[in-house]
């Protein structure tokens, strides 16, 4: 959450891994089909493209950013079904 949505308040974050975790459960077709977890959903590849959907696995970010207890704080409240109700539906945040 923190190296896609760098920059942005916590609700930033929050949006963020709440549209993650919105691309994983679903299962649906064409572009969230088998991600079977947020690895997944930070790793997944335009189609036939093999470019990251995620701009942070792209340009390496997502490896430079150390996270504060906050940060980890947001993931473990993801992980436990927290979800912002902003993008509860979402699968892209603009």
């Amino acid at each position: 959450m923190l190296a896609e949505a760098i920059g942005e308040e916590a609700e930033g974050m929050e949006l963020v891994g709440t549209v993650v975790a919105n691309r994983v459960e679903p299962d649906c077709d064409p572009d969230f089909k088998n991600l079977r977890n947020i690895r997944h959903a930070f790793n997944q590849t335009i189609p036939g493209t093999g470019i990251p959907h995620f701009d942070p696995v792209l340009n390496g970010s997502l490896y430079t950013q150390r996270p504060t207890e906050e940060d980890l704080q947001r993931a473990r409240n993801l992980l436990q079904g927290l979800r912002n109700p902003r993008a509860r539906n979402e699968f892209v945040v603009f």
